[in-house]
């Protein structure tokens, strides 16, 4: 008895788990990179990437701006969107990519979009 009671909390413990609702909040912040322009020649590595940030609430939204995130030694930038969400960073990079973070508000390091350029 006790197996089949302990077998019927753990079907409703995975029940739930399973139905639970997974889907991000509308209003959830949102990062999306809009842009990469090259500066100068191909040698250089050198290059502008510019996003938008949406859903944040506030007048100045901090960012870390991370070219060749998928790398052994990837850069590390800060910068900051203003109260439209918009933002662009100089970067150098080697392999070419790129990972901007909301480094402020609820849930620091949540938001993240990532580009290969």
């Amino acid at each position: 008895m006790k197996k089949i009671a302990l077998f019927c909390s753990f079907l409703g413990l995975v029940g739930s788990v399973s139905f639970a609702d997974t889907t991000p909040p509308v209003d959830q912040p949102k990062i999306e990179i809009t842009s990469w322009i090259p500066i100068g020649d191909s040698r250089t590595r050198m290059g502008e990437v510019c996003g938008k940030v949406t859903g944040f609430q506030s007048d100045l939204i901090a960012l870390r701006v991370k070219p060749d995130y998928n790398t052994k030694t990837p850069g590390n930038y800060n910068t900051f969107a203003g109260g439209d969400g918009r933002f662009c960073q100089v970067v150098m990079t080697y392999a070419g990519s790129v990972e901007v973070t909301v480094l402020a508000g609820k849930t620091p390091g949540t938001f993240v979009d990532q580009a290969q350029f």
